[in-house]
């Protein structure tokens, strides 16, 4: 059994969401629009709260919104947050630092697209917000994130026999496509969920070994952590971020 040990500094994650991507955010359940960051972007006074990482989402066919993000970038810059931009596009956009890419293309629903997202912001906001037994933190996030210029962000859920690494295997066959199109991969963060009763060091390390298969020979940097939430009952959660 893990035990717990205090997070000693709360590092708060929102989600910006630029244009009519809004509308779409707040069609998701209730727990989304508590990330939702309220406030002129541009406004050195509305980062007063402590905002460590905040997803910048925007819809690339609407007009103008790629300049609209640049600028957004730069001025999270100033403020020292880390920005993951979340751009939903078919196209190749440079925007200066690592960038989570969603296809369109590949969704017959946009619900699709923004559960996704979604799942990433949680899935960063358990790493860098949450106590952990082996334990994860926003200059690990950090470092991952900076290893290269685009970012994949998957995450699976699974109960019963050898739960983690299944959800492991399943949240990388989610991005088999994604994968491919990367390239070298430079940074792996994985992060192992479980509650109390059902994760071990073992169902850890078996995630782990899991992922190690799936990225084959490839050598690149590769951080993992645990952590325990007794809300899941059975389930086990994996999320994995990857940089290339």
């Amino acid at each position: 059994m893990f035990e717990t040990k205090e997070q000693e500094e709360v590092c708060n994650v929102r989600v910006l969401c630029l244009g009519r991507t809004a509308d779409e955010w707040k069609k998701l359940p209730q727990g989304a629009e508590s990330l939702l960051f309220v406030g002129d972007p541009m406004d050195a006074s509305t980062w007063k709260e402590a905002v460590a990482v905040c997803f910048v989402i925007a819809d690339g066919k609407e007009e103008g919104v790629v300049k609209e993000v640049k600028s957004v970038i730069e001025k999270l810059k100033v403020e020292k947050v880390l920005v993951i931009p979340s751009l939903i596009t078919s196209e190749a956009v440079e925007l200066g630092v690592p960038t989570f890419f969603i296809n369109q293309d590949k969704y017959s629903e946009k619900k699709e697209i923004y559960e996704i997202i979604y799942n990433a912001a949680e899935s960063v906001k358990s790493i860098v917000s949450e106590p952990g037994v082996v334990d994860l933190d926003l200059k690990d996030l950090r470092d991952v994130c900076q290893c290269g210029e685009r970012l994949i962000m998957t995450r699976a859920e699974v109960e019963g026999e050898n739960a983690a690494r299944q959800a492991c295997i399943k949240a990388m066959e989610k991005v088999t496509a994604e994968l491919e199109e990367l390239g070298p991969k430079k940074g792996v963060l994985l992060n192992v969920v479980g509650s109390e009763e059902n994760l071990s060091m073992m169902e850890v390390c078996e995630a782990s070994e899991a992922l190690m298969d799936k990225l084959g020979d490839e050598k690149c940097n590769i951080i993992w952590g645990a952590a325990v939430d007794n809300e899941l009952g059975k389930r086990v959660a994996v999320s994995i971020i990857i940089a290339g």
